[in-house]
C-alpha cells in the first residue's frame, strides 16, 4: 500500500513543474515588446500656456495735432527767413510715434528752399514740445532769430543761422501837445476858491463844507454851493485861469450883491497860520475864543486864509449837532506864508484888525 502511493506522487510531479515553467515564462518581459504593466504607468507633463500678446498704446493726439504744435514753435523761425530771403517758405513734417515712452518725434522741414527747423519731441500726454537737435534748441531760444544760412549743403537740408535780434526801429509816437498848467488842480481848491469869493454874498456866511465841486473836463469845476436850508448857488470855477463864473440865478445875484473880492493868495502850514490869527485876535474878543475856533484853508501856495468860528457841538457818533442859534464869528483873515503878516479879509476882521487889541505875532 505504501509502494502504489509513492509511484502515484512520482508521476504527478513532472505535470506539476511544467506548469510552473510556463508560469515563470509568462513572469518575465519578452524581448519582442510584450505588455509590461510596470510600463504602462507614465508620469504627466506640464503643459506652459502661450502668452497673449499685449496691445500697442494708442495715442491720445492724431499727428495732425503734434505737428501743428511744433509749427506754431518754428513760425517765427519760417518768418524770419522768408523775410531775409524774399522765398515762400512752407513748413512740412515726417511724424512717428513712440509707443513705448508715450512720444511724438517731429521732423520739421521745408522742401524749396531744402531747410531744416530741426527735431522735435512732443508728449502725447501733455503737449509739452521740447527740441531733440541743436537746431530745434536754436528756434526754441527766444534770445535769439533765425538767418539764412551763409551756403546751402549740397545733400540734405541746410539749418538756419542763429544771432542776436535786431531791434526795429521804434516809430516816434506823435507828441501830444501838454495842458498848460493849472491854478486850481483839486476839487478842495475849488470848492475853496468859491467858498472865499462868495463868503461875503450871503448874510448867513456859509461854511467850507456847503460847496462841493465835480470835474467837467480836464480845465473846469461844477462847483455847488448847498446847506441843510440855504442854497448858495452853480458855480464854474476854470481850472487855468481860476476865474469864477456864477452858473445858476442865485449864483448872478450873489455876484451882483457882493463887492468885488480882492485876490487871494495862499498857504505855511494850516496849524501855523490859524495860530497866528488867533494869536493877534486873542484879546478882542470877550470871552477870548479859543484856538480850535480858528481854521486854516490852502488856496494858493503863497497864503492861508484863515476864518473864526465857533465850533459846532459834535455827538457821540462825531456828527454835527444843530442848533437855532446864529454862529459866533471872529473874521476871515489871509496870512502870508513868507512874512506871515497877517491882512483882514472881510468886514468884521477889518473892523478887529483897526482896534488896538489886534497885535501882530
Amino acid at each position: 500500500m505504501q509502494l502504489k502511493t509513492a509511484t502515484v506522487s512520482w508521476r504527478v510531479f513532472p505535470f506539476l513543474a511544467g506548469v510552473a515553467f510556463l508560469l515563470l515564462l509568462s513572469a518575465c518581459p519578452s524581448p519582442g515588446g510584450g505588455a509590461d504593466t510596470t510600463a504602462a504607468v507614465t508620469p504627466s507633463v506640464k503643459q506652459t500656456p502661450t502668452p497673449i500678446p499685449e496691445a500697442t498704446p494708442t495715442p491720445t493726439r492724431r499727428d495732425t495735432e503734434v505737428e501743428n504744435l511744433v509749427l506754431l514753435t518754428i513760425m517765427t523761425c519760417a518768418g524770419q527767413l522768408a523775410a531775409a530771403t524774399g522765398s515762400t517758405i512752407a513748413p512740412d513734417f515726417a511724424t512717428t510715434y513712440d509707443s513705448v515712452d508715450g512720444n511724438w518725434r517731429i521732423e520739421a522741414f521745408s522742401k524749396t528752399p531744402a531747410i531744416t527747423f530741426g527735431a522735435w519731441n512732443v508728449n502725447d500726454d501733455t503737449g509739452a514740445i521740447t527740441p531733440e537737435d541743436s537746431t530745434a534748441e536754436g528756434i526754441s531760444t527766444p534770445d535769439l532769430q533765425c538767418l539764412p544760412a551763409l551756403a546751402r549743403r549740397a545733400r540734405g537740408r541746410t539749418p538756419p543761422l542763429f544771432g542776436p535780434p535786431t531791434a526795429p526801429t521804434p516809430t516816434p509816437l506823435p507828441q501830444a501837445t501838454p495842458l498848460p498848467s493849472r491854478v486850481i488842480g483839486s476839487e478842495e481848491q475849488a470848492e475853496l476858491a468859491v467858498w472865499v469869493t462868495t463868503y461875503s454874498c450871503f448874510g448867513d456866511f456859509p461854511l467850507m463844507a456847503s460847496f462841493a465841486a465835480e470835474p467837467d473836463g480836464p480845465v473846469r469845476w461844477i462847483v455847488e454851493g448847498r446847506s441843510n436850508d440855504t442854497v448858495y448857488g452853480l458855480w464854474t470855477v476854470n481850472a487855468i485861469t481860476g476865474a469864477i463864473t456864477p452858473n445858476d440865478q442865485v449864483a448872478r445875484q450873489a455876484q451882483e450883491q457882493c463887492a468885488e473880492a480882492p485876490e487871494v493868495p495862499a498857504a505855511m502850514r494850516a496849524s501855523q497860520a490859524a495860530l497866528r490869527v488867533w494869536m493877534a485876535t486873542y484879546q478882542c474878543f470877550d470871552p477870548p475864543p479859543p484856538f480850535n475856533y480858528f481854521v486854516g484853508h490852502l488856496i494858493t501856495p503863497q497864503r492861508w486864509i484863515v476864518e473864526g468860528r465857533e465850533a459846532k457841538e459834535e455827538d457821540a457818533e462825531g456828527f454835527i449837532i444843530e442848533s437855532t442859534e446864529t454862529d459866533k464869528l471872529f473874521g476871515f483873515w489871509l496870512v502870508d506864508t513868507n512874512t506871515g503878516i497877517i491882512s483882514p479879509w472881510d468886514q468884521l476882521a477889518v473892523d478887529t484888525a483897526a482896534r488896538s487889541c489886534f497885535k501882530q505875532p
